[in-house]
């Protein structure tokens, strides 16, 4: 449930429920639907509500790129912003209403852009980068979040410019794309939390029935994208590292120290491991090259192999086992998500697997390559499916009322996958004569991962009897709030 938003004097709560976006008044209890929306991939909540004094609502939804508006009577959402206003990002979330009520801050991702859009015209200013999302604090600054600082800059809500520089108030701020853990009222009140952020998780190694059977040495810190080598002895993650972005790093069974695998000083995430361990595939985003694919040895030796640059932003699922191809998604603002084959040989030129008005990602080629899981929203929800190598009419849905992030068996005998609660699912799958059929379905057990998707990945031992998954360090938990009363005597003090 989202946090309580005002609405003409009065506190309300939004939620979703039954792919509808509803609201509730505590004090009354009365409950009103205002759109159709569908809820989050995960249970995640839509990305910035944002109420202005006339009752109108801006919000992101999962099946969108940009930011919408509603009446709070309720309605046909309104698209307010298109991707074509930011080039190169691939959403618009966390709108934050200016003094006016018709202009509003929100976040490009994956820039991390702070713009101003507005209810009356499509424009849009560019005004700062952040880690996170801005908010306005009367009487006349932006708070705002990069390298885990938190910072305020003079604005002026009439001309929407800024002066001056930003001056810190404090540090150590939990801030990632999707929130902040700060707020400020309209007398000078500020509370924010800090200390470890939410999204510093540990790898750990579970039975079937969800008994931590191992924690892995390296220490918590904010880990996403895990992936498995094939002999099931070394663990890739993404480390994020601040506004930088973060590295590739390698965990190897029986060690407590991590191997740093990428040097190319951008943002470099979502390693996947070559079939015979040798390599890691990653995508790596820089200023120049912003949507780029490499290779490097898994050891960090060596240097950087360009696999792929593009236009549009991608990242690597999947390598087949005969080592021919990397999976991979593109993130295209007129077909949603897509997933494409690269060839690892000869020319290598792209070629699309599945390109429809479908949002399809996360695609896993089973181990004898005939055969793509992977995650759709065709049937109004994400779902998984599984589609013969090359396409044909062969498909079958795997997951029923929900399921994302899907991964084979080595033996390719089950598909596993993360359904809507969070819980991973397993299901026996047989192929014959051209078909797949599914057999049993178990619900196994929710490791409690952190909500954002790179750290809903999980992955499976090779007889399927252990999985690794993320979860949220103990420490996390109790990292504390501060309160500020008038918050602003701490520029004056600087």
């Amino acid at each position: 449930m989202a946090p309580a938003v005002p609405s003409r004097g009065r506190a309300v709560r939004l939620f979703f429920a039954d792919k509808k976006l509803r609201r509730i008044e505590p004090a009354s209890g009365a409950l009103q639907t205002i759109c159709d929306a569908t809820e989050l991939n995960n249970g995640s909540r839509f990305g910035g509500p944002s109420w202005n004094r006339e009752g109108i609502l801006v919000f992101t939804r999962s099946d969108a790129t940009g930011l919408f508006k509603v009446g709070a009577g309720g309605g046909e959402p309104t698209p307010l912003t298109s991707l074509a206003s930011t080039p190169g990002d691939t959403s618009h979330s966390r709108a934050c209403f200016l003094p006016d009520g018709r202009h509003f801050l929100f976040l490009a991702k994956p820039s991390g852009t702070i713009c101003i859009g507005s209810l009356d015209s499509k424009d849009v200013k560019t005004l700062l980068k952040s880690d996170s999302q801005a908010i306005y604090a009367p009487p006349g600054h932006v708070l705002f979040v990069r390298q885990g600082v938190l910072l305020a800059q003079k604005f002026d809500p009439e001309r929407l410019e800024l002066a001056g520089d930003p001056q810190p108030i404090a540090d150590q701020i939990r801030a990632t794309s999707s929130g902040m853990s700060v707020s400020v009222s309209d007398n000078g009140l500020l509370t924010y939390r800090s200390g470890a952020s939410r999204e510093h998780s540990r790898l750990q190694w579970f039975d079937r029935a969800g008994k931590v059977l191992d924690t892995v040495k390296a220490p918590p810190n904010a880990y996403s994208g895990l992936s498995l080598s094939s002999d099931g002895r070394h663990i890739a993650v993404h480390r994020r590292e601040g506004s930088s972005g973060g590295d590739v790093w390698v965990i190897s069974e029986g060690r407590d120290v991590l191997t740093r695998v990428t040097f190319i000083p951008a943002h470099n995430q979502s390693p996947v491991w070559s079939p015979d361990g040798a390599r890691i595939a990653f995508r790596s985003d820089t200023d120049r090259a912003p949507f780029t694919l490499f290779q490097r040895l898994a050891s960090g030796a060596g240097t950087d192999e360009l696999l792929l640059k593009s236009d549009l932003p991608v990242r690597g699922t999947d390598w087949s086992r005969d080592g021919r191809f990397l999976v991979y998604d593109v993130n295209d603002p007129k077909t949603k998500g897509d997933i494409w084959l690269l060839p690892m040989t000869g020319p290598k030129t792209p070629q699309p697997f599945l390109a429809t008005q479908f949002d399809e990602r996360e695609g896993r080629l089973s181990p004898d390559g005939r055969w793509m899981a992977y995650q759709s929203d065709e049937s109004g929800a994400y779902e998984v499916f599984v589609q013969s190598v090359p396409r044909s009419s062969a498909k079958v849905q795997i997951s029923a009322g929900g399921g994302t992030f899907p991964v084979w068996r080595r033996d390719g005998r089950e598909i596993y996958y993360r359904a809507g609660n969070g819980s991973i699912m397993a299901v026996e799958v047989k192929a014959a004569a051209g078909t797949l059929e599914t057999g049993s379905r178990a619900q196994l057990f929710n490791p409690r991962s952190p909500p954002q998707p790179e750290n809903l990945r999980f992955d499976v031992s090779a007889d399927g009897q252990r999985l690794l998954a993320l979860t949220v360090a103990e420490e996390a938990v109790s990292a504390p709030v501060t309160v500020v009363v008038n918050w602003t005597a701490l520029l004056r003090a600087r």
